[in-house]
């Protein structure tokens, strides 16, 4: 799928799974920073869509059932997960549309919190 058909659908999943629109825009520019939005990508510093390493790729990798790269909707849901299940993303879900970008860029795109 090309990147554009990945934005559509990624704004469509994050609108569908009760995202607001400035969340969703965040979590696609994410996507768009790790893997210029190519769901299985893999680097020396990431894999897939959101460049998951370490503990989170291995949890995405057994959520997914596969150390192969999952779906491109299985990866949202596992984000999803993490988003909504992580303490550390609960400002992130908080944040108003002017900064949530910069708060989502805090932790996960980083991956430390």
């Amino acid at each position: 799928m090309a990147a554009e058909g990945v934005r559509a659908f990624m704004l469509s999943w994050f609108l569908a799974h009760n995202y607001s629109p400035a969340q969703a825009d965040a979590l696609i520019k994410q996507a768009d920073i790790e893997s210029r939005l190519q769901p299985c990508v893999r680097s020396a510093t990431g894999s897939w869509l959101y460049g998951w390493t370490g503990h989170r790729r291995l949890a995405l990798a057994t959520y997914a059932g596969s150390s192969s790269c999952p779906r491109l909707e299985v990866q949202l849901a596992f984000a999803d997960r993490e988003l909504r299940g992580e303490p550390a993303y609960r400002d992130f879900l908080r944040a108003p549309p002017q900064t949530c970008f910069a708060v989502l860029r805090r932790c996960f795109g980083h991956g430390r919190c």
